[in-house]
């Protein structure tokens, strides 16, 4: 079932969060200008931070080089790999981030990291403080409401995630007809939703402003708004949506 992301009635504050497919987007300049560009404008720092976070791909050095081509084309050059340790400095760090980049690799080693040093803890923190979040692959998982463990339907495992954005997300997984979303949405509780995320695609995610310019925020009732604009590097069809039905209501 497809859904209009503005009808997801949930509270909603902080700067917006970036759910990408892989890291095509990262080196996109869609209006002619860099994707990550308007995170950077908001930035009162004439230095911003960017924190990079490899938990899921066990830190390893290749894809950092990535994330520092991504940050170098918008200008930002104090950035710094956060390691699965998560030691003292590299908190004070992510904690001062302006931007944090979540890696693509493994959910599941993913989610480990985070619950276990506390990190999650730190990352919606910074979000309600403005810091720009970006997941990219499986740190696009890690951001949504559940994540399926596992590459066969059958055989994963439905497991919390951040909740950071209040939809469950999958990531190129378009070839097999999004089957992992399938059935995360189905085990998940009635009025779920997933969203995938086809190669080269991604979305945005923002709070809406209220007639007087402020944002959506968790204190408010449930009847506040988020919307989602989507992107893409390619000509791919740019998101799949699902919804669980109340089996209640159904006859």
């Amino acid at each position: 079932m497809s859904i209009d992301p503005e009808e997801l009635a949930v509270p909603f504050s902080g700067a917006s969060v970036y759910l990408l497919a892989d890291s095509q987007l990262l080196f996109s300049s869609p209006g002619g200008r860099p994707l990550l560009a308007p995170a950077v404008d908001a930035v009162e720092s004439a230095e911003p931070r960017a924190a990079y976070v490899g938990a899921a791909n066990g830190d390893q050095p290749e894809f950092y080089s990535i994330f520092e081509g991504a940050m170098e084309m918008i200008g930002v050059h104090d950035r710094r790999m956060i390691l699965s340790g998560y030691s003292a400095r590299d908190r004070a760090y992510l904690r001062s981030a302006d931007i944090i980049v979540l890696a693509g690799g493994d959910v599941g080693a993913g989610l480990r990291v985070l619950r276990q040093t506390g990190m999650d803890d730190d990352l919606d923190e910074r979000r309600r403080e403005g810091a720009v979040l970006v997941g990219v692959s499986a740190g696009a998982v890690h951001l949504g409401a559940m994540g399926w463990l596992g590459d066969e339907p059958a055989e994963g495992e439905l497991v919390g995630a951040l909740g950071i954005v209040p939809f469950s997300v999958d990531a190129h997984d378009e070839a097999n007809g999004w089957r992992r979303l399938r059935q995360l949405v189905v085990r998940s509780l009635p009025g779920s939703v997933g969203i995938g995320l086809p190669t080269g695609g991604g979305i945005i995610h923002s709070p809406l402003s209220d007639a007087s310019g402020s944002a959506s925020s968790p204190a408010l009732p449930k009847n506040s708004a988020i919307s989602c604009r989507l992107a893409s590097a390619s000509a791919r069809p740019r998101s799949m949506s699902f919804c669980a039905k109340d089996p209640s209501k159904s006859r």
